[in-house]
């Protein structure tokens, strides 16, 4: 789980170290939510770096980890096609863990990305953020 967030200027985002290529970026959500949807971004500026594909697993111990798919296969999530546009993929069947942890797979340049979980808590929803500010929609 090597990698950093670029926090210079406006340039923002979660990068992995290009040594590990099994990197993953985790949440721990503090207790067990209903995960709807997942969203992502690339760089927030300067270079163009975005995911291409993501995969997900969840757990609820941070031990015991299930890859997110249907029938025994793991769903490849189709993330951005550039780094300013975002892109929602949902879960459905959606989530229910504390922990989630994101695997970027293909790339642009680097695997650099921002990302919002929305959960459901008595049908308002959270936005759970990788980098910026939290906010709350009704």
């Amino acid at each position: 789980m090597l990698g950093f967030l670029l926090i210079t200027g406006d340039k923002l985002g979660w990068v992995p170290h290009n040594s590990d290529q099994n990197a993953w970026l985790q949440v721990d959500l503090l207790v067990t939510r209903q995960l709807l949807a997942i969203e992502t971004l690339g760089r927030g500026s300067g270079d163009i770096q975005y995911v291409r594909t993501y995969k997900v697993s969840f757990s609820q111990d941070s031990q015991q980890w299930t890859w997110y798919g249907h029938n025994g296969n793991t769903k490849v999530f189709v993330g951005n096609y550039n780094n300013h546009n975002s892109v929602r993929n949902n879960f459905d069947p959606v989530i229910e863990t504390r922990f989630l942890r994101l695997y970027p797979l293909e790339c642009y340049a680097y695997r650099t990305l921002r990302w919002e979980l929305y959960a459901c808590i008595k049908c308002e929803f959270v936005i759970v953020t990788g980098v910026w500010i939290s906010r709350v929609y009704m």
